[in-house]
């Protein structure tokens, strides 16, 4: 199981290719977000256990994935209909 840090520095990769694709490519910010909740998810237990800024950090981290998710989803179904 990869250290916490290791998991935030993949997280923030992640982030970074999804700012810079965000206009020209949603089916790769889609990919690197749904990246990102898989990452969260089998590492959260590992997180969990972390003490401090790292537990502070994740949490805050997936509070904002969580945001972006339901902005790219509302903003995706806003342009469907």
């Amino acid at each position: 199981m990869p250290r916490p840090w290791a998991v935030y520095w993949i997280l923030l990769l992640l982030l970074l290719v999804e700012v810079r694709v965000a206009g020209h490519s949603a089916s790769l910010v889609m990919a690197a977000a749904g990246a990102q909740f898989g990452l969260l998810l089998v590492c959260w237990l590992e997180v969990g256990k972390a003490r401090g800024w790292v537990r502070v950090f994740g949490v805050v981290y997936l509070g904002w994935l969580l945001v972006m998710a339901a902005f790219m989803l509302t903003e995706q179904a806003t342009r469907l209909s």
